[in-house]
């Protein structure tokens, strides 16, 4: 039998996830970081770590030791670990190995929760045995909402849940060492090396190149080229390119900034070494993220950002709302979700799953006008940029520090006793996607909400402007049935409920829900106030 935490050597078994081909997702960025946090801030004797991939390099080998995940079974069953945690989506996944094992087993529940190959995954963390000693950790309380969702809808098919884990939300961690404040001679010294104007505000936008993965970044640019200020804010559209799809759309947001006339205040940087992403964010003034992905659980990027002390501009989404503190460390920008899962299922079962989470992201939209309006009251307001600078590092370095977190962790691990999983069953399902994760946003589209043509709206409308529709979009948003909703609001505001006449309901809503997202329709009682395009 395993040793309990409190006797000793107390040993934790660490089973680290595969980090998937191209780019560095937020997935290993998190479990790098909580396992260099577990090896060098927690309590625990020794540490056992079951790894396809190189160990970061900061872990502290006087305590980890590393293994091949095919000795995990023998390893485990052989009595020398205490507790066993890793990251994915349950204790499911160790299912296959354990027998027997009577180890406790924490999950890190970092990973997103939306694929369709991970059904079968789902219903069998609904059908496995399990303890209330066996414990599922969720990055923010988003998160754990959607995994709750997910399970009532398994068991509402029919799925007879085998015990139930316990439940906690503890938020991932930040190096405040690595990312911190930088002083106004680096700050110089980096701009400088990066070619970024050293007199101009910048908002730094660091994110993924992935309009499914992440954020779709056009209505801002669109914002922008709609309302021109002379100011000195400027926008660095900053991440790695070394995702599936991210060359095609750095070339898309390219074009778009050089027809908008958008060179002198928008650029796009490409940058894939990460130590260089963190230099660059450091130097910024500003962080900005208008996430719109169900991919995201928590959303590391903010809080690196307070980290550096950049106040933080965000969509109400998930667990940005968890992280940015509203009018204190930045902004949060209201953001609707529409309905539009007639359209979305037809992609559900797409070999690839970005298709599907394509148009789940196209159906977010997020006000671009007031995400540009309140960057440049920042911007204009130095005493307030200063104050939202301080409280975000605060906040970050209270809440955030990987050693904080690491403590909250040390207090359930200490809670947990022996426990034992049956062998592994299998089934394949599906879930609703809005009634999953429709708690992500502030607020939900309306069919009956009057709309009405923005001036963007009226140039693509008179032809003035191309549509800056992805090709994975075609298939999607018919261009015929898109130019016939915008001539159904060139006279008069409109809602969804009145065009039935132009086809199906759900191809229509989200034609419409798109059309805002991009910044063509806005509410008729409340339209943005901007010079005409």
């Amino acid at each position: 039998m395993p040793a309990r935490y409190s006797d000793g050597p107390r040993t934790l078994g660490f089973l680290s996830p595969a980090s998937r081909g191209g780019g560095r997702y937020g997935v290993i960025e998190a479990a790098s970081g909580l396992l260099e946090a577990i090896s060098t801030q927690s309590s625990w004797d020794r540490i056992i770590v079951w790894s396809e991939t190189d160990l970061p390099p900061t872990i502290n080998l006087e305590r980890v030791e590393w293994r091949s995940p095919t000795s995990l079974a023998r390893d485990v069953q052989a009595g020398e670990i205490t507790l066993l945690h890793h990251v994915g989506l349950g204790p499911a996944k160790l299912a296959p190995a354990r027998g027997s094992i009577a180890s406790p087993i924490f999950t890190s529940v970092f990973p997103a929760l939306s694929y369709e190959d991970q059904m079968g995954q789902h219903a069998l963390e609904v059908m496995v045995q399990k303890t209330t000693h066996d414990t599922d950790v969720y990055p923010s309380e988003c998160s754990r909402q959607a995994s709750q969702s997910i399970r009532e809808q398994l068991e509402a098919g029919g799925l007879r849940p085998n015990g139930r884990t316990r439940e906690l939300v503890i938020p991932v961690g930040v190096d405040i060492n690595r990312f911190t404040p930088c002083s106004s001679a680096d700050r110089s010294r980096i701009r400088a090396a990066e070619n970024l104007p050293a007199d101009s505000y910048i908002a730094v936008v660091l994110t993924r190149f992935s309009p499914s993965d992440k954020a779709d970044l056009i209505p801002l640019l669109l914002a922008c080229a709609a309302s021109h200020d002379g100011g000195k804010l400027r926008f660095v559209l900053l991440g790695g390119d070394d995702y599936r799809g991210a060359k095609g759309y750095v070339r898309l947001l390219k074009r778009y900034i050089a027809e908008l006339g958008l060179c002198e205040i928008v650029q796009v940087k490409v940058v894939n070494d990460r130590d260089r992403i963190v230099q660059i964010l450091r130097c910024a003034d500003l962080f900005v993220s208008p996430a719109d992905s169900v991919q995201e659980t928590f959303g590391i990027t903010p809080i690196e950002a307070m980290a550096c002390g950049l106040p933080a501009i965000v969509s109400d989404w998930n667990g940005y709302r968890e992280t940015v503190v509203n009018e204190l460390t930045g902004y949060r920008i209201p953001t609707t979700f529409s309905n539009n899962s007639a359209v979305w299922d037809r992609f559900r079962w797409h070999s690839d799953f970005r298709k599907s989470h394509l148009a789940l992201s196209q159906s977010v939209s997020i006000d671009a006008f007031e995400v540009l309006r309140i960057c440049r009251q920042v911007a204009g307001s130095p005493n307030l940029g200063r104050r939202m600078a301080t409280a975000a590092r605060k906040l970050a370095v209270e809440q955030f520090g990987w050693q904080k977190v690491i403590e909250k962790y040390e207090i359930a691990w200490q809670d947990v006793t022996e426990t034992s999983f049956l062998t592994e069953k299998s089934i394949q399902t599906s879930f609703d996607y809005f009634a999953t994760f429709s708690h992500y946003a502030t607020s939900i589209f309306s069919d009956e909400a009057p709309y009405q043509l923005t001036p963007s709206g009226r140039r693509i409308a008179a032809g003035g402007l191309v549509l800056p529709l992805l090709a994975d979009l075609k298939d999607m948003l018919p261009v015929d049935l898109l130019m016939a909703v915008l001539e159904a609001f060139r006279t008069a505001p409109n809602s969804v409920g009145s065009l039935a006449h132009l086809g199906p309901m759900a191809d229509t809503r989200f034609c419409v829900s798109w059309l805002v997202k991009q910044g063509f329709l806005e509410m008729a009682l409340a339209p943005h106030v901007g010079p005409p395009c």
